[in-house]
């Protein structure tokens, strides 16, 4: 109630009348120390450092929200920030670049009915680990990346982030079922051309008791992240997913197909040294994981497999696999810790002669506490 009032009081400050509508102010700080170690067989080096949003990122948002007879009409307005720092958060557009922005981690204009919902602005895309509309984050997953561990960016190399000039749609539950529908135009709506980073995607979520089962597919005709302004190549990515709650633990299985997936993460000595423009691979990854409660908190345990080729050189492979484990516990609702060990292994095969990469190998660890308000 009290920072309800408070948002209200804030807004209508800068509004210079009263508010009829709901607002809530919301929040949450993520402050913790994460440690890395990696090799990648010519340079080791050992790395701790205190690190804002390693589970969750640290933010603060807005919710306003009008009830128009059966139908709600609402905005959310959320923003991300360093809390180490202090610094403002950063937005990554779809076509990889970084802007300031204000409010970088949702601007959304909503409505509700009997209908479903349709959303606007910029939030996560449905095969994203964030947003209103996301299916690929817990609902798929243990974990998704806590200072690198368990992160599912290495594993399924078609995921996707945020999505600007968005348009969304999640239907009513049917049966158990539930439609979602969204495309997006990235930063450069206005042009909605072959050079401008278009967005779509289908998903159905499924539940039945204790089981979940999830399908996405998306497809991206979007601009060249390595030359701007350039057409690049059409991505495509299939997601399925089912879980199941047995009581003691959920079990999770989670596999995605990508066709030329963009990775600035393999775009480098091999692929240059086999001569492949660009970073566009094709490949699948798999993930299984289980969720236990556990002393009184819970116990997220992951491992995670993927294998690729360069999009246009079927003899330069990657492969990479990723095993974590992850604690948690709430001392209320509002306060929590967490902890966990993680590591991943990353490695390439140039099907030529003189070519010789080794694997990169990383350690983590992670150690923080949230704070909600």
């Amino acid at each position: 109630m009290k920072k309800t009032l408070a948002a209200v009081a804030v807004l209508g400050a800068f509004a210079g009348s009263a508010l009829a509508a709901d607002v809530t102010l919301y929040g949450l700080v993520d402050l913790g120390v994460g440690y890395t170690q990696s090799d990648d067989g010519e340079n080791k080096t050992d790395k701790v450092a205190m690190k804002s949003g390693m589970d969750s990122a640290s933010r603060v948002g807005f919710i306003a929200t009008e009830q128009i007879g059966d139908v709600t009409v609402g905005v959310k307005l959320e923003n991300s920030f360093k809390a180490d720092t202090g610094a403002d958060g950063m937005a990554t557009l779809m076509d990889g670049d970084e802007k300031n922005s204000f409010f970088n981690r949702e601007t959304r204009l909503f409505v509700q009915g009997a209908y479903g919902e349709v959303g606007f602005g910029r939030f996560g895309a449905l095969d994203s680990t964030t947003g209103p509309y996301n299916l690929a984050g817990s609902r798929i997953h243990g974990t998704t990346g806590v200072n690198d561990i368990g992160d599912t960016g290495v594993i399924f190399l078609g995921q996707n982030s945020r999505v600007e000039n968005s348009i969304a749609y999640k239907s009513p539950e049917f049966a158990g079922a539930r439609l979602f529908a969204q495309y997006a135009t990235g930063e450069n709506g206005g042009e909605n051309t072959h050079e401008s980073e278009r967005y779509y995607a289908l998903g159905l979520t499924y539940e039945l008791g204790a089981l979940q089962a999830t399908l996405i597919g998306s497809y991206e005709d979007g601009a060249d992240p390595t030359e701007p302004g350039l057409k690049g190549e059409e991505t495509k990515a299939y997601t399925a997913a089912v879980a199941y709650d047995f009581g003691v633990t959920t079990l999770k299985l989670a596999g995605q197909y990508f066709d030329n997936a963009y990775t600035e993460e393999l775009n480098s000595n091999a692929l240059k040294a086999a001569q492949v423009d660009g970073g566009y691979v094709d490949g699948y990854g798999l993930t299984v994981s289980a969720v236990t409660p556990l002393f009184g908190g819970k116990l997220v345990t992951q491992v995670g497999y993927m294998e690729a080729e360069a999009a246009e050189d079927s003899k330069v492979e990657f492969d990479a696999w990723n095993i974590g484990a992850l604690y948690y516990y709430n001392f209320s609702k509002r306060t929590s810790v967490y902890g966990g060990l993680g590591y991943t292994v990353q490695g390439v095969d140039v099907g030529y002669d003189g070519y010789d990469f080794d694997d990169v190998k990383a350690l983590n660890a992670a150690l923080g506490m949230i704070h909600k308000f």
